[in-house]
């Protein structure tokens, strides 16, 4: 990227935003589904760098880490976070646009600890909270009857404050690289329900391959009358609809 390029992805906030794939300006970094990596340069002599969840879609879609269908992936992110030193911090934001939709948002922190303190308790209460935020501004929406969401959720999934360094942001960006991945491979809603129909539809072109299979087995066998019903009752025992 050249310096012209790299003006396009620096927020209203004065960060710049790491694009991922074919995006072309911020426009389209900061409205994505998915986290971003982001770095700040506005202390003379430090750098924040950071994962965040910026958009109400992103948030609601890495809340899916709790889901029975990434209970390997929830895993292994908390098992990335612990590994992070204590430098890193978690952060559950209020992110308010009071004004209009356009506007620099403000945030307000709702809840902060050291990232390499997290577990399964402590993952399910920043969503938790998240939760609330959201109950908020959705009853905000109805009261105030605004075009736009006053209030919506920011989760900060690691950030830490780094001096100038390149050697020192690229080992960063090195350790927050896993927890990218891990959080690029969180479905939402929609995702997993089309995931587990088509798995259920698979299970049961297998079960009914393997009904059919056992049926031509009992006729080669010359197997009748009661016989054939019991095999056929204990084949379906040993063999239910939903396992």
């Amino acid at each position: 990227m050249d310096t012209k390029e790299v003006f396009k992805f620096i927020s209203r906030n004065n960060w710049l935003i790491i694009p991922a794939g074919e995006e072309k300006d911020k426009s389209e970094s900061i409205t994505r589904s998915d986290p971003n990596i982001y770095f700040s340069l506005r202390r003379e002599e430090k750098i924040r760098v950071g994962l965040v969840c910026n958009t109400l879609e992103s948030v609601r879609r890495i809340r899916n880490v709790l889901h029975g269908f990434h209970t390997v992936d929830k895993e292994n992110f908390i098992s990335e976070l612990k590994k992070l030193d204590g430098a890193f911090v978690t952060v559950v934001e209020r992110k308010l646009k009071e004004y209009n939709p356009r506007q620099t948002p403000k945030y307000e922190r709702e809840f902060e600890f050291p990232t390499n303190m997290i577990d399964d308790s402590t993952l399910s209460g920043v969503f938790e909270k998240i939760d609330r935020i959201t109950e908020e501004s959705d009853r905000m929406i109805k009261m105030d009857r605004k075009r736009w969401r006053v209030l919506a959720p920011r989760l900060v999934i690691a950030e830490v404050g780094i001096d100038r360094d390149e050697s020192k942001f690229k080992e960063v960006l090195r350790r927050l690289k896993p927890l990218y991945e891990i959080a690029l491979r969180i479905k939402t809603d929609e995702q997993i329900h089309e995931e587990v129909r088509q798995r259920e539809t698979r299970k049961r072109g297998e079960r009914q391959q393997r009904f059919r299979d056992f049926v031509e087995s009992l006729k080669k066998k010359g197997v009748s009358g009661e016989e054939y019903r019991e095999a056929i009752s204990q084949w379906e025992k040993e063999n239910p609809w939903m396992n």
